[in-house]
């Protein structure tokens, strides 16, 4: 049943959804989470909806099976727009109202690290499901902030490892010799992206050609693919939203610019459906993305039984809600993310600490220790504890290399993990 509340914060608007199920018992606890979503806005088009709908559906599926021990899960969803102002206007929100348990953020890596603090000072429990920048955790040693995703960090090595393990031997030279170019968005996102894989690629003896960034909605990207073709570029990893990754593309091919590989770095490129309906089939044909992997890819015998499951219970709800083709990788995301902290944090922190209290979520995600297979996007889940310099991270995410071509994508990195062979060059 959803029953819909309407906010009207001084600067924008929220909806507020209550998600729960069958009528609860007289003894049922209920557990209320407010959901920061970035709803509306370029960051709603880009992850932003995909996040919050994986994660309310993640919530439906819980209620629909009893809840969790005990507890009927409600989701006060509000709307945070696509910018910082937004993301502090409604955690501030959130954290006046003494009903909301804890947080969960499906938000930008800009507006996350403009709100940690604040949440981790007021002694909340904040779950990261996305925001990627390391910057948001490193060094910051925070007690109550925890993201189970993968950082920028480990999204840069994948793709520097990609580069030399694949498309180097592809092109048939060193990877001290490719000629590659990281375009990046000038955000926390796109940032922290750059900085990562300049230190990734580096270490992985891949000089770095041309680092070049741009704001977030420009219209013109000539310029930019003017100086990827005068450097002779080989390969370009791109870190942007939807639809600057149509426009990037689209002055790519309309200046007559090969390039080996494009790879994107999550973001724009994980909605390869509206790609494909701006840009065509040949124009996204053999693109690469390097993210957590969308759950319909993998081989069941990668997962456990359980979580393989999981994946099909997903898959369903999403498909009698959304219908065919792809589903995005914030959708796995958001529902992977939610899960963990429903059946494994919130399930410790009651049976072993006394509660759902931030101390004991704290302690209860410490506990955690869940092997690769272990979640539906195929990594595992240990946090980083406080003598590290990214305490609540999870250091067993990962994310892979994705392919698409011909209406379908395809894992094509780390081999213990692909469907299929990568192709390079692109055709």
């Amino acid at each position: 049943m959803l029953k819909a509340t309407l906010i009207k914060p001084a600067l924008t608007v929220a909806f507020v959804s209550v998600l729960s199920a069958m009528p609860g018992r007289a003894e049922e606890k209920t557990l209320r989470i407010g959901m920061l979503g970035a709803l509306s806005g370029a960051l709603g088009e880009a992850a932003g909806k995909a996040l919050s709908t994986g994660a309310r559906m993640a919530v439906e599926e819980i209620n629909a099976r009893g809840g969790v021990a005990g507890y009927r899960i409600e989701s006060v969803v509000v709307d945070a727009g696509s910018d910082i102002v937004g993301a502090v206007e409604q955690t501030e929100r959130l954290l006046a109202d003494p009903s909301i348990d804890l947080i969960v953020s499906n938000l930008g890596s800009a507006q996350c690290a403009a709100i940690a603090g604040a949440v981790d000072a007021a002694e909340t429990f904040l779950w990261l499901t996305s925001c990627t920048a390391s910057g948001i955790l490193r060094d910051k040693n925070y007690r109550y902030v925890f993201r189970p995703h993968i950082d920028s960090a480990s999204h840069a090595e994948m793709a520097c490892r990609y580069l030399g393990d694949v498309v180097a031997p592809a092109l048939d030279v060193e990877p001290a010799a490719l000629k590659l170019a990281v375009v990046h968005e000038d955000g926390a996102y796109g940032s922290g992206l750059a900085e990562d894989t300049e230190v990734a690629c580096e270490a992985l003896g891949i000089p770095i050609a041309l680092m070049d960034l741009f704001p977030t909605g420009l219209q013109d990207h000539g310029p930019i693919v003017e100086r990827i073709a005068a450097d002779e570029i080989d390969v370009v990893i791109h870190a942007a939203y939807y639809p600057d990754v149509v426009r990037f593309v689209r002055k790519l091919e309309g200046a007559g610019v090969s390039l080996a590989a494009l790879i994107g770095q999550g973001g724009g490129y994980s909605h390869i459906d509206q790609l494909e309906a701006d840009l065509g089939t040949v124009a996204v044909n053999y693109l690469s993305n390097v993210d957590p992997a969308t759950v319909q890819l993998i081989d069941p015998a990668a997962l456990t039984p359980e979580q393989d499951a999981v994946v099909d219970s997903f898959v369903a709800r999403w498909r009698a809600e959304e219908g065919p083709g792809e589903i995005p990788s914030h959708a796995s995301t958001g529902y992977n993310a939610t899960w963990v902290l429903l059946t494994e944090v919130l399930l410790r922190a009651t049976a072993n600490h006394g509660g759902s209290g931030p101390d004991a979520m704290r302690a209860a995600a410490l506990e955690i220790d869940i092997p690769e297979g272990g979640t539906i996007q195929g990594y595992g889940v240990k946090f980083a504890g406080a003598d590290s310099l990214v305490p609540g991270q999870n250091t067993r995410a990962f994310p892979v290399v994705m392919q698409y071509h011909d209406g379908e994508t395809h894992i094509v990195w780390p081999p213990e993990l692909a469907t299929e062979a990568p192709v390079v060059p692109r055709p």
